[in-house]
């Protein structure tokens, strides 16, 4: 009986060898199925991370005047001290014009001022021109400012500070002036306005808004007098971003006059009147 026994398997080294190596190799392809199948049926299945949020337009457009900063100005702008205002041109860091600030001029010496200079009336901005507003409508609607400046100019500069300066001898007097320059100034702003809003019906389907802005600073004479400085200016946007932003600035920044006696009420109106 003992020799027709046959001896386990495992009694036997080389088939105990075999055996071993043979549960190895599934062992191994096992684990390489879970290696390999398994994160690809999690990525596919399960919910997938989220990319990076790509930057906000606002980030692309960081803006950079055309002298490095909006540049200060009063007495002591030498010194980098004193109120800033806008320069002529505001770049993306790419080059890109993201606004105009183009300097703006009510009143000449002696009547109203084109508002732009002749040079700029002449020439449509090269960041306009792309953007595909033609030469002949910007020159045509850029050369109605100086009738609108008109309304309000009067004689011009050098002739309201000589009637001003002989005619504050009577109050009456001075009120009149006052009446008669707040009526100059309401139809001035109004036709100002419209100008600007019929201008837009032309300039928004290119990706353009045009607004009046001004800013007034105040300086003090050797006897504490006030002394205002004005800086005006027409902009323009042209992209979505400074669209949006724009809209939401005011027309006048700085010193804004309510008036007193029958005085302008500039906080009414869309661009500081006056020289």
């Amino acid at each position: 009986r003992s020799s027709s026994h046959r001896p386990c398997s495992f009694a036997r080294p080389e088939r105990f060898a075999r055996l071993l190596g043979a549960m190895t190799e599934i062992t191994v392809v096992q684990a390489s199925a879970v290696t390999v199948v398994q994160p690809s049926a999690v990525t596919v299945i399960g919910n997938p991370v989220a990319p990076a949020a790509a930057p906000l337009q606002e980030a692309m457009e960081d803006e950079v005047d055309s002298d490095g900063s909006a540049h200060v100005v009063g007495c002591c702008a030498p010194c980098g001290i004193g109120p800033s205002v806008p320069n002529k041109t505001v770049k993306a860091r790419d080059g890109s014009v993201l606004r105009y600030n183009l300097n703006y001029k009510i009143m000449a010496c002696f009547g109203g001022a084109p508002g732009l200079s002749p040079k700029v009336i002449k020439d449509v901005p090269e960041a306009l021109a792309r953007k595909g507003l033609e030469p002949h409508v910007w020159t045509k609607r850029t050369s109605e400012l100086l009738a609108i400046n008109s309304i309000v100019a009067g004689g011009g500069c050098c002739l309201t500070c000589l009637v001003v300066s002989t005619c504050w001898v009577t109050c009456f007097c001075c009120c009149q002036l006052c009446a008669q320059a707040r009526v100059a100034a309401n139809k001035w702003d109004k036709a100002f306005r419209d100008w600007q809003a019929d201008f837009n019906t032309t300039l928004e389907p290119l990706g353009i808004f045009v607004k009046s802005q001004s800013h007034c600073y105040v300086t003090r004479g050797q006897k504490g007098e006030k002394q205002r400085h004005f800086h005006r200016w027409l902009a323009f946007a042209l992209t979505p971003q400074q669209i949006m932003k724009f809209k939401g600035e005011p027309h006048l920044f700085g010193d804004v006059e309510t008036g007193s006696c029958a005085a302008i009420d500039e906080a009414h109106l869309c661009m500081h009147p006056g020289c």
